[in-house]
């Protein structure tokens, strides 16, 4: 192609001096392609020992090029020394990123001995970029390359390089520093950095948001090409914290992102894998070991029309509340515009249950079911010292951290051993019950309780425990965090006859009982029994009450 070359100039000091110094200034404008292949040429070669073409980018070039030509000696190598500087205008480039279109409006370019830079703002694909791409000319750099910059991280970003999030995964503009190095046989290797200024992110399956206004850290290494990887990704931003790798199937879909830890909000600490599911459908999240703690669990699962994929846990421990965890977890959930599943573990690491989970309208409520009711209701802190039964428990959350509403109902569960109900019988003077507690155990056929169970505190609302010698009904408080009981209830002996008046009894208290409380340590509580109770018929009963314990927390 044509080149323009008015106003260049050649300069020899001295013609007649077999050693003055030639100097050219050559002012050329042209197409981009013309001069490459001019600059190409003897003596310069500009593009002799790269994987560059002339024909690498369209657009015009103004350069100036300065060459220096001094005399040298026989045998001496060449005398000459250049420098290219100029702008390259509306230009375009299929080929300086592979698979990526490069535009700008004005780039600057400077080359010498060393190798060559062209650099400024522009677009790669979609994506606003100012970046400088450079190459050395030394021998063993043919076929290598770098760019250098800083790109628009957003949504734009992750549409340009076809990166498989969900919906909604990436919202507002940040920064990223980006480096890429074009490895020439191998495959072009990137790093990313970012404090994510600006940039809203979200990871629905895991519960977890970013505001744009807060910052973090973003580190990405990887390879590009047609089986694209991340080696390298560590993220620590507004509470989540996590460290692993990615792999994408052909286009960038994601095939499966393993994070060999993810901590986030305090809540959850374990390793998580996020395996693709195909075009539009959210990944399939697996948690493995480490905990998840469910009071202050920030799930979000209410159905806004993304939905979510499928959920697999197998947790060293989850924790419900300050006295219960369930340990040696494995279940599998659904979470698409609602959490629920099954899943079997060991209550507190001891007793094995079953449960499923279920959607509510304040959040998520668990059920668990067992056929070791008493080591059960033992571990969750409703009744020590029993043993055997079959029992199921509801726990509803209230929409409070960590606050539940339950409800438990067990049947042929057995007392033994128990020291304060020894010292309560014992006080009432039934002799017979006594025995049955320290040999086989006095058999409760039916359990009812209600509860609310939260961090530090379970209160007990009326509840009973009735069988054929023994009916018991028990309200109040156990204040887990400091050890304390202040519960009381009614005592009823005998309770299959007695029980014939209890519709004259409130609950399923007998005709006649014994009022009591327990109160101080709940590891040896203080009985008190009110023995004029015996007296008065269920009906009247309450009279000899102090009024409930304040049930407001």
């Amino acid at each position: 192609g044509d080149i323009a070359i008015a106003g260049s100039e050649l300069d020899v000091s001295d013609i007649f001096a077999p050693d003055s110094r030639a100097e050219i200034t050559v002012l050329t404008e042209s197409s981009i392609t013309s001069v490459l292949s001019l600059l190409d040429l003897p003596p310069l070669e500009l593009l002799s020992g790269t994987e560059l073409k002339a024909d690498m980018a369209d657009g015009r070039a103004r350069l100036r090029t300065e060459i220096t030509l001094d005399p040298v000696g026989e045998g001496e190598s060449s005398g000459l020394s250049f420098e290219v500087t100029g702008q390259l205008l509306d230009t375009a480039s299929d080929t300086l990123v592979q698979n990526r279109r490069l535009r700008a409006r004005v780039l600057d370019v400077r080359v010498d001995a060393d190798g060559i830079e062209i650099g400024g703002d522009g677009y790669l694909g979609r994506v606003p970029v100012s970046a400088v791409w450079s190459q050395g000319f030394e021998p063993e750099n043919k076929g290598r390359s770098r760019i250098e910059g800083t790109a628009e991280l957003s949504q734009r970003f992750i549409d340009e390089f076809r990166i498989d999030l969900p919906p909604g995964s990436v919202s507002g503009a940040g920064v990223v520093r980006i480096i890429v190095d074009m490895m020439g046989d191998g495959s072009p290797k990137f790093d990313l950095k970012s404090d994510l200024d600006g940039i809203g992110m979200r990871l629905r399956a895991l519960g977890w948001s970013k505001p744009p206004a807060r910052t973090g850290i973003l580190e990405v290494r990887g390879h590009l090409g047609e089986r694209a990887s991340v080696d390298h990704l560590f993220i620590d931003a507004s509470g989540l914290e996590a460290t692993g790798v990615i792999e994408f199937a052909p286009g960038m879909k994601l095939e499966q992102a393993r994070f060999e830890r993810v901590a986030v909000d305090g809540w959850l600490n374990g390793q998580v894998t996020l395996t693709g599911r195909g075009a539009g459908l959210p990944p399939a999240v697996a948690v493995n070991g480490g905990m998840v703690d469910f009071r202050s669990a920030q799930l979000d699962l209410d159905g806004d029309g993304d939905g979510g994929g499928p959920l697999t846990l197998a947790l060293d421990r989850l924790v419900v509340s300050d006295s219960v965890s369930l340990t040696s977890l494995v279940g599998e959930f659904s979470t698409g515009q609602e959490l629920k599943g099954s899943f079997s573990a060991l209550v507190n690491g001891r007793v094995p249950v079953k449960g499923t989970v279920s959607p509510v309208r304040s959040g998520t409520a668990i059920r668990l079911v067992s056929n070791r009711a008493g080591m059960a209701l033992a571990e969750l802190g409703l009744l020590r010292n029993a043993r055997g039964g079959r029992m199921q428990v509801l726990l509803v959350p209230t929409g409070a951290k960590g606050v539940y509403e339950g409800r438990m109902n067990a049947t042929g569960v057995q007392i033994v051993d128990a020291p304060v109900m020894t010292e309560l019988l014992s006080a009432i003077s039934v002799v017979g019950l006594l025995d049955l507690l320290s040999s086989g155990g006095i058999t409760m056929s039916k359990i009812q309780a209600a509860f609310r169970l939260s961090p530090g505190r379970l209160t007990l609302y009326p509840s009973s425990a009735v069988g054929p010698s023994l009916g018991i009904s028990l309200e109040g408080i156990h204040d887990i965090e400091n050890g304390t009981l202040n519960m009381q209830g009614v005592i009823s002996p005998v309770y299959f006859l007695n029980s014939i008046g209890r519709l004259f009894a409130p609950g399923d208290e007998g005709l006649f009982g014994f009022n009591f409380g327990l109160t101080g340590d709940a590891g040896n509580p203080r009985v008190t029994v009110n023995p004029v109770s015996i007296l008065t018929p269920g009906l009247f009963r309450q009279l000899f009450r102090a009024p409930p314990p304040s049930v407001s927390r």
